[in-house]
């Protein structure tokens, strides 16, 4: 048997033995692929992907650090700007008689 994915429908019309030989295979393959992996998923892609994150991570850091340079030494941000025109709130239509 061919080493694919089988619909529910044509799994169920397999024979056991069948079915044995595909999961025989898919053990000696290393189990499931993952999607879009080269290599069957088996862990390069973590190795490059906890590499771009340590990166991030020391960038943050050094954001962070540099953050208390900013001149504003008050700490708080300005409030938010209200929006010129209030949106719905007056319109005749949405408003109970």
């Amino acid at each position: 048997m061919e080493d694919k994915y089988y619909p529910p429908k044509e799994w169920a019309k397999l024979s056991s033995a069948q079915k044995k030989g595909v999961l025989l295979k898919r053990q000696q393959r290393g189990g499931r692929k993952q999607p879009g992996s080269k290599n069957g998923g088996n862990g390069a892609g973590t190795k490059r992907l906890s590499k771009k994150i340590s990166k991030l991570e020391k960038k943050i850091a050094a954001l962070t650090v540099g953050d208390g340079d900013s001149g504003d030494e008050s700490g708080e941000e300005p409030p938010p700007k209200k929006k010129k025109g209030g949106g719905n709130r007056n319109h005749p239509a949405l408003n109970r008689a």
